[in-house]
């Protein structure tokens, strides 16, 4: 019951819609087996409930054209459910650079979801190119994991930038994006 509470507080316009609709929408993430009680429920409901379908099935073909399977796709949508939220733009923009630049599949961004929600040019773009730098280096002991996407900014800036600025000048521009776009590494597909 903590789940609906929540939803109530946080996405009133829930309850405006009609009870058939709000009905449908219970069910089907119940149907993906997400508990009324788990953090996640409520973000599912809202997600669900703001996609209409027909861009639903839209969004879940640029999964499948990107080599996803269901099951990946729905494991996906349970972990953070507003991968279905992002644009198949942003989506294929970010798998795209996920898979050429890293090597990282479905299997992997399905574990990590959030990483295609991320801004492009604000987030991904900029720590990929510090931590080029850092590899470049010798200062990456084990390679770019999700986990390095994802750290907040505070901890990031204090964990890489802040230690390293000294030691790797160039830091602060490629956090910053004047050290050029990636564009060119990706064969002028990806903008930054």
């Amino acid at each position: 019951m903590d789940g609906i509470i929540k939803l109530i507080a946080l996405h009133p316009r829930c309850l405006r819609e009609c009870p058939s609709k709000f009905d449908s929408c219970l069910a089907a993430v119940k149907e993906l087996g997400i508990n009324p009680s788990s953090s996640s429920f409520v973000h599912a409901f809202a997600v669900i409930s703001n996609v209409p379908k027909p861009i639903w099935k839209s969004r879940v073909q640029n999964f499948v054209s990107l080599g996803w399977s269901m099951d990946q796709i729905t494991g996906a949508f349970v972990r953070h459910p507003y991968c279905m939220s992002s644009s198949e733009e942003k989506v294929r923009r970010n798998s795209k650079f996920f898979v050429e630049k890293l090597g990282w599949g479905p299997a992997k961004l399905s574990g990590s979801p959030v990483l295609l929600s991320l801004s492009f040019e604000k987030r991904i773009a900029p720590r990929f190119r510090m931590f080029k730098l850092l590899d470049e280096r010798g200062l990456l002991r084990y390679g770019l994991t999700c986990r390095h996407f994802l750290l907040g900014e505070k901890r990031f800036r204090n964990k890489y930038v802040d230690k390293y600025q000294e030691i790797v000048p160039e830091i602060l521009e490629a956090v910053s994006g004047k050290l050029g776009s990636l564009s060119s590494e990706i064969g002028g597909e990806i903008e930054c």
